[in-house]
């Protein structure tokens, strides 16, 4: 009996096992019903997929807080704050002592991955911050190489206030 040996099913896998049968069952009734003329038995077979579909709501709605909690722990690790951009802006304009000062977009990628050892999403996620500080009103030519677009990172601390 399930109720006996409730504690040896994965939740999830017992979930998505009930969602597959009735999303199954429920492709049958919709067959059934293309077939049917008559507007008695319609009316029967759209009760049931009406039914099928309250049972599939109740089934996700159920399981979506949990999936929330799981997607806003992921998010609080991804955090950008402000303080995390200071500190990435002090470490880029620190290195080679302070001489380089203007970086390319993927420079800075990279710089914040070998100082911070973090992914590439969260590297991106912190440009992202640092856009929407005003970054992109501190774009130069690059000097060696007027082609290329570089951030003056100097320029975007003094902006932002940054020592």
């Amino acid at each position: 009996m399930l109720s006996e040996n409730w504690k040896s099913y994965d939740m999830e896998s017992w979930l998505m096992k009930e969602l597959e049968r009735l999303e199954s069952l429920r492709g049958k009734l919709v067959e059934d019903l293309e077939k049917e003329q008559e507007s008695k038995n319609r009316i029967n077979f759209t009760k049931q997929l009406l039914d099928i579909d309250n049972k599939i709501i109740q089934i996700i709605t159920k399981t979506m807080p949990h999936k929330k909690e799981e997607a806003k722990a992921i998010d609080e690790t991804q955090l950008v704050t402000d303080d995390l951009v200071e500190e990435v802006i002090r470490h880029l304009i620190g290195v080679d002592g302070g001489s380089h000062t203007q970086y390319k977009h993927g420079e800075i990628i990279r710089e914040i991955i070998k100082f911070l050892k973090c992914d590439v999403l969260k590297a991106r996620k912190i440009i992202g911050r640092m856009e929407s500080l005003g970054l992109d009103y501190c774009e130069e030519p690059r000097l060696e190489d007027t082609s290329f677009t570089s951030y003056n990172l100097l320029k975007f601390s003094e902006m932002r206030g940054i020592n």
